[in-house]
């Protein structure tokens, strides 16, 4: 037996002050601590993060030593609040 969803309002932008945001609504987190991006080239990835939307690069790290696995960044001027 299919499960139905009875919604109560099927406008999802009803009775929203137009001032606020379109994520108003329920989410499963308020805060996102950390991404994981996969990229396929180290210098057009820097220069895209670190130059245009920059991000300051924190730690390299790797699981093999001749090899880079990854690079930390974090949005500048940030700091951990919890």
């Amino acid at each position: 037996m299919a499960t139905r969803w009875k919604s109560r309002n099927t406008n999802p932008t009803a009775g929203r002050s137009p001032t606020k945001k379109a994520l108003d609504g329920p989410r499963i987190a308020r805060r996102m601590s950390h991404v994981g991006i996969l990229v396929g080239a180290l210098g057009p990835a820097m220069k895209f993060y670190r130059d245009i939307l920059g991000f300051e690069e924190i730690w390299r790290g790797n699981r093999d030593p001749k090899r880079l696995d990854w690079v930390n960044m974090r949005v500048t001027g940030w700091r951990r609040l919890h």
